[in-house]
This record gives structure tokens, C-alpha cells and sequence, in this order.
């Protein structure tokens, strides 16, 4: 029986051992606590009236703890792709080059669903018809910590500019996601930093969230037997391994999971892990 996999992945168990352990680097979502926080958090912006000093996002943590992956689900969850009824978010990635030309060409095309103009037709008459058009109340800004690479005055004027557009007439709402150097990035606008509720994506440790967050992935597993990250001396051996990062827990994981299928266990334990953790397995026996 596949009762151990999610409904979902069950699927998977009828291919051949090669499209399974292909199957295992798919990417999929685990819900967990901190992510239903951050979505609550992100539906009630988009719900709130129009504020003079729009409510606004500021999503931290070190590389690889899934902000990418959370910038992408919340896009489907709350993207244009949702219909203009309802209140939506756009996103868009600052690149390492965004001076405040660049910043500013960049905002108006992702609030205008892809318009590129000169700039002397970028009016904020055409940005604020294609935001009360398209029902946008949020912009998601990935890599929000990019703007600490250029100079001071890009810096002022970027988050100047983000200023005015939290107020009247445009009322949106920024939801911000970067590194750990993320706060530095707003910080020379403390007026606007203030606006922001700030939620940070530690590393992982040893607790309940942890645990479920573990048997949440292992259920994603085609594998035929049950596996058990739950346990002791697995969660140790993650946690050690990868520094509760989880770029690095995913990666084991997967690895662990393919020279299962090679081995033939068709269980992650931890003699699988510390397989996956030395090299990575061939995909067919």
C-alpha cells in the first residue's frame, strides 16, 4: 500500500525505478507555520481599504531557506492570473545593476503587465489606470537587499519612490523579500521602514515545526517503504549536515531518497542520508 505518500504523489509509484528517482528533484511545497503566518499576513494587506501609508512586508532570512519558492506561491495564490475581481500582488526580481533609472523602468513594467516605454512616456497616469485596471494592491520585490549594491543617491531615491507609491493615489503595499542584509536595504528610509512588519526565516532546529515540516516532505517521497526523518538520530544527522538551511535539507533529502531506490531499502534512514550526503547517486542501478 502507498498510504505513507501524499495523494497527490501517489501517481508516481507506477513508473519505472529511473522516472521515480527523476521525480524525487521535483520541486513541491510544504506548508508550515511560519509560511501560513506570511500568507495570512499577505492576504490581509490585499484585503485592507486603501491607507494613506499603505501596510507593508519585509521577508528576511540567509540564502537557501526558500524565498524564491515563496515569492512563486504567493504568485500563485494571489498573482494577476487570479482575475481582476479580486485584489491581487505583482512581482518582480531586482537585478545587481538597479540604479534608480533601472528601479523605476523596472516598477512601472510589472505594474503595467509588461509595458516598456521611453522614459518620458512612463506617466504615472498610465501606471496608476493599469493598477486600478488589473485591481493590483501589492508588489512583491524579490532581492530587495540588490539595492544596497549601487550608490547612496539610487538608494534615496529608489526607496523615495516606493514611498510615494504606498500613499495616495496608487495605495500599494510592498512586500519585500531578501537576504539578511535586507533590513540595511530600507533602512535609510526610516519612515518607510516603519511601515513594514518584519518576518525573518531562521534556520532550522529541533522542534515540533521542524518535525512536521519533515514528515510533511517525506510524505512527497515515491518510495515503497515508510521512511522516518522523524526520528532522532535522522533529525540530527540533517541538522548537522546542513546547518538547518533549507536549500541543504532538501538536497540531502533527495539524494538520501534516490540511492534508496539504488539500494533497494525504498527508505530514507539514516544509513541513506549519510549516503547522500558523501555523493550523489546515479539515477538507475
Amino acid at each position: 500500500m502507498d498510504d505513507h505518500i501524499a495523494e497527490y504523489r501517489r501517481g508516481l509509484m507506477a513508473l519505472p525505478d529511473v522516472a521515480r528517482t527523476i521525480a524525487l528533484y521535483e520541486d513541491v511545497w510544504v506548508p508550515y507555520a511560519k509560511w501560513n503566518s506570511i500568507r495570512n499576513a499577505v492576504e490581509t494587506v490585499l484585503r485592507m481599504p486603501p491607507k494613506n501609508q499603505a501596510l507593508c512586508l519585509l521577508i528576511s532570512g540567509v540564502s537557501g531557506m526558500g524565498k524564491s519558492a515563496m515569492v512563486d506561491r504567493l504568485n500563485r495564490h494571489y498573482g494577476l492570473k487570479v482575475g481582476v475581481n479580486a485584489p491581487c500582488m505583482v512581482s518582480m526580481e531586482l537585478k545587481a545593476d538597479v540604479n534608480f533609472k533601472n528601479f523605476k523602468k523596472q516598477l512601472f513594467s510589472t505594474l503595467t503587465a509588461g509595458m516598456s516605454l521611453s522614459d518620458n512616456n512612463m506617466t504615472d497616469e498610465l501606471m496608476l489606470g493599469a493598477v486600478r485596471a488589473l485591481n493590483i494592491r501589492a508588489i512583491g520585490i524579490d532581492e530587495i537587499n540588490n539595492l544596497t549594491l549601487t550608490t547612496r543617491s539610487d538608494v534615496s531615491r529608489s526607496l523615495a519612490h516606493l514611498k510615494t507609491m504606498g500613499g495616495s493615489p496608487f495605495h500599494l503595499s510592498v512586500i519585500a523579500l531578501g537576504s539578511d542584509r535586507a533590513q540595511n536595504a530600507l533602512a535609510s528610509e526610516k519612515s518607510l521602514l516603519r511601515r513594514f512588519d518584519i518576518f525573518t526565516l531562521d534556520r532550522w532546529v529541533e522542534n515540533a515545526e521542524f518535525r512536521s515540516w519533515l514528515a510533511g516532505y517525506e510524505a512527497t517521497l515515491p518510495l515503497r517503504n515508510l521512511s522516518n526523518l522523524t526520528a532522532e538520530k535522522e533529525i540530527q544527522f540533517i541538522l548537522e549536515c546542513t546547518k538547518g538551511n533549507t536549500d541543504g535539507i532538501v538536497k540531502l533529502i533527495q539524494r538520501a531518497a534516490a540511492w534508496s531506490i539504488v539500494e533497494g531499502t525504498e527508505a530514507v534512514n539514516l544509513e541513506m542520508l549519510k549516503l547522500g550526503w558523501a555523493t550523489m547517486p546515479p539515477v538507475s542501478k
